[in-house]
């Protein structure tokens, strides 16, 4: 067995990755596959929602565009930002941003979906200003901040800023 490394199903492949470098993070699940299609699920309920974005080109798709852009960034905004440090304050955000984000997507009437973009606007003003505020005082802060999602990646706890960690990775001597 020259080579090959013994695991605990038998021998490992030559060209398989080594397994401390299989981690969390590289394994897909349905959470995370929705995080990354949301923008997909609701372009597709603003085509049915708003039928002036493809039966008509022209000044029509100016209304609902917007519209459907921003309730897809309030959505994703729900599922990935982190808006407070208390966790039942941050997922109560989370909720009625997502609430507000689907009534803006699910709603025929342009006008009540522009008052409801108000919100999410301001939600995102908010995240945007206390990323600033994270960055100006802590980096630390900074990257638990952004690297808050549902399922928390094993780089949220780390001790050090995930942006040195990975400054460090590819400056480190290739052995």
């Amino acid at each position: 067995m020259h080579g090959r490394q013994q695991t605990r199903t038998g021998p490992r492949h030559p060209w398989s990755p080594p397994l401390w470098r299989r981690s969390r993070r590289h394994h897909f699940t349905l959470n995370r596959a929705l995080q990354i299609c949301v923008s997909l699920f609701t372009l597709m309920v603003g085509v049915f929602v708003h039928p002036e974005l493809v039966i008509e080109p022209g000044f029509g798709q100016f209304a609902a565009a917007p519209l459907i852009g921003i309730a897809t960034i309030g959505i994703t905004f729900s599922l990935q930002a982190s808006f407070a440090p208390i966790r039942l304050l941050d997922w109560t955000v989370r909720g009625g941003l997502a609430a507000v984000s689907v009534f803006v997507s699910l709603d025929a009437n342009n006008t009540k979906a522009a008052v409801g973009c108000i919100p999410i606007l301001g939600a995102m003003g908010y995240w945007v200003a206390r990323c600033r505020r994270a960055a100006s005082s802590n980096p630390l802060e900074l990257a638990q901040i952004l690297s808050t999602n549902l399922s928390p990646s094993p780089e949220a706890v780390s001790s050090e800023p995930a942006w040195q960690a990975r400054i460090e990775l590819r400056l480190s001597p290739v052995r």
